[in-house]
């Protein structure tokens, strides 16, 4: 990916950043960032304005009436998308070669997370407590062990590269 980087620059493919290409990467991921959240919010808003203007073609009810769920149905669906968003991960430690920081797509519903790591989603179901792993999986863009674990009630992630020993982490 950072050789990739380099080379849409006209710049040596070294795999490694130089503190100046550090900051453009991330002057351009920042940007990237805000547009997206741009774009959610602006999609909740739309989805706001249509429940509304629905529920004020319905009229006044003259009757209220209570749906229950079938039996035997959970109420809540653990499948659903609660929230999409990019999460910046910030080293904590490692080699002086492992990137200071990385941003991350993340897909939260209510009992797992799913992490988009080198264009795959690693999906990662919540225990009772709410404290979910990966395991370990090798990335097919950077040929590269990870492991991700973390916790849904605090909303914090740490991601492991388990051949470079780096360790980063930030929140969801």
């Amino acid at each position: 990916m950072i050789s990739a980087f380099q080379k849409k620059r006209n710049q040596p493919g070294t795999g490694f950043l130089t503190s100046s290409q550090a900051s453009t990467l991330m002057e351009a991921a920042a940007s990237s960032i805000r547009r997206f959240d741009e774009n959610q919010k602006r999609i909740a808003e739309k989805l706001e304005e249509g429940a509304k203007s629905k529920s004020a073609s319905i009229g006044p009810l003259t009757k209220s009436v209570i749906i229950a769920p079938p039996m035997n149905t959970p109420t809540t669906d653990d499948n659903r998308l609660i929230e999409q968003k990019s999460s910046t991960v910030y080293k904590v430690s490692g080699l002086p070669s492992c990137g200071s920081a990385f941003n991350y797509s993340l897909r939260i519903y209510r009992t797992k997370l799913s992490v988009n790591v080198g264009n795959e989603w690693h999906v990662m179901q919540a225990d009772a407590s709410g404290h979910f792993i990966s395991g370990r999986f090798v990335s097919a863009e950077s040929r590269r062990t990870f492991s991700i674990s973390g916790t849904m009630a605090s909303r914090t992630f740490t991601v492991e590269n388990l051949d470079l020993f780096c360790t980063w982490t930030g929140k969801f």
